[in-house]
């Protein structure tokens, strides 16, 4: 029995060799760890892969051709206690735990505002919602969960990367980097001297890129990334560490305090949404389209790692059109 190390995240299910399925399925069941944590055990040959659809804390195969040889029904939750258990403390009443609540101007909905904005559509909320603490109590009133991945498309070796305007992120309530930069960008518009945008790249293999946002209030530029949030599972001790600075162009000497290991940073602003980005085909370029206008705050060229431009595919959504 084995397994590659991407399918065994830690060391959860052990390499053995045994006579048989009913003797590796023993092994498991004998291990007191193993048996609360293994939901299930399937097996399969020939390479053929699994599909599975997650859903209330397991994860349920979905490919005819496999057929388990254990199911411990004892460790599925019902859907009430699935909810408590990993959603419970997402509440807008802990908007009080969190420092946004207290930088940018503070909250200015009650707590029964932002749960009647749940819903809402996008005009009404960015109508009520005006700080971005008010945009954090909205999104634990709302519950926006994490939707992993951007989307890409594929132009002569080339993959842009951009994300889901607003009124898609709030019909999902499911946000990523991108998505929630673009819906601050959008609920905030107007309430401040100044809102944009932040992407950053790592180099190449380690990571990709990242979207966030800046403000500007009393004249200071602040840094503020409400994916983080998401990330973190609205733990208020792994908050953001949020900077502030009287000039933008700082953070091109300051990203460290935030993130590790980025090879370009620019900063623009936009009626619509971020920028669409890409690496060159040689990986040696951070690429954005032609004509678009962003302010480069760090690069590293003497490595071959350049922030430069290339006409943007017609398939790619047009950054400037109001979400």
């Amino acid at each position: 029995m084995s397994a590659d190390k991407a399918s065994r995240p830690g060391s959860l299910l052990p390499e053995a060799v045994t006579s048989g399925r009913d003797e590796y399925l023993n092994l498991v069941k004998d291990d007191d760890f193993l048996y609360k944590e293994v939901d299930s055990l399937y097996t399969f040959e020939n390479g053929i892969v699994l599909d599975g659809a997650y859903g209330n804390e397991w994860t349920v195969i979905t490919n005819p051709v496999a057929s388990p040889i254990y199911a411990n029904e004892g460790n599925r939750s019902t859907s009430p206690e699935y909810i408590e258990k990993n959603y419970a403390h997402i509440k807008p009443e802990n908007i009080g735990k969190f420092q946004l609540s207290k930088i940018l101007g503070n909250t200015t909905l009650s707590i029964s505002e932002a749960k009647d904005l749940v819903g809402k559509p996008k005009e009404e909320l960015k109508t009520k919602i005006k700080t971005a603490g008010d945009m954090l109590q909205y999104m634990l009133a709302s519950r926006v969960l994490l939707k992993n991945g951007d989307i890409q498309y594929g132009d002569g070796g080339n993959y842009w990367h951009f994300n889901s305007p607003a009124s898609v992120t709030l019909s999902e309530n499911l946000g990523n980097c991108g998505r929630m930069a673009n819906l601050a960008n959008y609920l905030l518009e107007g309430d401040y001297e100044e809102v944009g945008f932040i992407l950053h790249s790592y180099y190449e293999g380690n990571g990709g890129g990242h979207v966030y946002n800046y403000i500007k209030y009393d004249g200071m530029y602040y840094i503020v990334d409400f994916s983080s949030y998401l990330f973190n599972g609205y733990n208020p001790s792994s908050e953001f560490n949020f900077i502030s600075m009287s000039d933008l162009k700082d953070y091109g000497t300051r990203w460290n305090e935030c993130y590790g290991g980025l090879a370009a940073v620019i900063a623009h602003t936009s009626p619509g949404t971020h920028l669409p980005n890409v690496w060159d085909e040689e990986g040696n370029n951070y690429l954005l389209p032609e004509g678009a206008k962003f302010d480069v705050l760090f690069e590293t060229p003497g490595t071959g790692y350049a922030v430069k431009t290339i006409k943007c595919p017609s398939g790619v959504p047009n950054w400037l059109e109001k979400q």
